[in-house]
């Protein structure tokens, strides 16, 4: 049952038309008919340095992570606000002791448990453990087929070997395993994203993609966003049910991206308790220390970002999203910006 969600989760937007209104949806979103998912990162450390790291905009503060206690406490809440999957994101969230007990509270709660990692930590006694604490999924990143160039992409010498013994080790516990990669110019021109398909295939396991996102280490490079061309080249090498852009209903060329945080089928904690649209958007709508899940979500769900989902592409390589909302913090170590729901600024543009 709990997969079925997590399937659902993944290819719950039905085509490309749903990416602006899913079919049914008032925009009303406590809807009880609608579910989300609870996308929660449980630290910022990490035993890598990537060049692309999308969490670079967060210090890394031991100290201030949200307790365990903390972090059931928001488990327990989600139920409540129509969330179906929590998925542990980080940093490295297997640097957390308590991971697996996190875990095994959120399979308590009812909802399905997902887990992102680099694969350094998760060797066969770790995938035991988390298999008896009811993880369901775990996304393994490979960035190459080629174990050099991974290693090198990632700083770590010996991890390719890692992530792939992880993913064995997920399939012989019967935890789901899928590789999380992102593709950028060059090993989408020099033969690389191929090749990474085609080592995903041999391994059995679907490779979900994120194109570049101008968030964390990548928050001012502007030259690694993909041409029109380019992205279509990468659109004609997405499979259904083996390769696909971000969610599973990109899934071919005629599919479009869809923004899961915009649809509103995500929201995202940091792991200081800041509730924002989702790990990249560095907008904090309130945090889970002070007010309530579902007070925060109203909040983030009425504000004017929201008004207009249409989007092919993640806001935050909009021009007109940045301008007007990151302006200022483009140098800051951590992004504390509080929006206020109330603005009569509009939405941003689309593309």
């Amino acid at each position: 049952m709990a997969f079925e969600r997590i399937k659902k989760f993944l290819g719950r937007l039905e085509g490309p038309v749903a990416a602006a209104q899913p079919q049914g949806r008032p925009d009303d979103p406590n809807n009880p008919a609608i579910t989300l998912t609870g996308m929660v990162a449980v630290t910022y450390r990490c035993q890598c340095k990537c060049k692309h790291c999308g969490s670079a905009f967060y210090t890394t503060k031991k100290a201030e992570e949200l307790t365990s206690q903390e972090l059931k406490e928001l488990v327990k809440q989600m139920p409540a606000v129509h969330t179906d999957t929590v998925s542990f994101f980080g940093g490295e969230p297997l640097l957390r002791d308590d991971i697996c007990e996190l875990i095994a509270y959120g399979r308590q709660q009812g909802l399905a448990t997902v887990l992102d990692t680099n694969g350094a930590a998760l060797d066969e006694a770790m995938a035991k453990r988390l298999k008896e604490a009811g993880l369901n999924m775990a996304f393994v990143s490979i960035d190459s087929a080629n174990p050099e160039v991974h290693n090198g992409l990632r700083g770590i010498p010996g991890l390719f070997d890692k992530a792939v013994a992880a993913i064995n080790y997920c399939k012989k516990y019967g935890i789901h395993p899928r590789i999380a990669t992102y593709v950028d110019r060059e090993r989408l021109n020099n033969g690389d994203f191929a090749r990474l398909i085609e080592f995903s295939e041999k391994l059995g396991v679907e490779l979900r993609i994120l194109l570049p996102i101008l968030a964390g280490r990548w928050n001012e490079a502007k030259d690694v966003k993909l041409t029109t061309e380019e992205i279509q080249k990468f659109k004609a090498m997405l499979k259904p049910g083996k390769v696909y852009w971000e969610q599973e209903v990109c899934s071919a060329l005629d599919h479009n991206f869809v923004c899961a945080a915009l649809s509103r089928k995500m929201y995202y904690v940091t792991a200081y308790g800041d509730i924002t649209p989702c790990c990249y958007v560095p907008l904090s709508f309130g945090n889970v220390k002070k007010e309530p899940l579902k007070t925060i979500l109203d909040r983030m769900y009425t504000h004017p970002v929201y008004v207009n989902p249409n989007c092919n592409d993640c806001i935050m390589n909009d021009p007109g999203f940045r301008d007007r909302y990151l302006e200022g913090f483009k140098t800051a170590t951590i992004y504390p910006l509080i929006v206020d729901y109330s603005t009569e600024i509009p939405g941003p543009p689309c593309a």
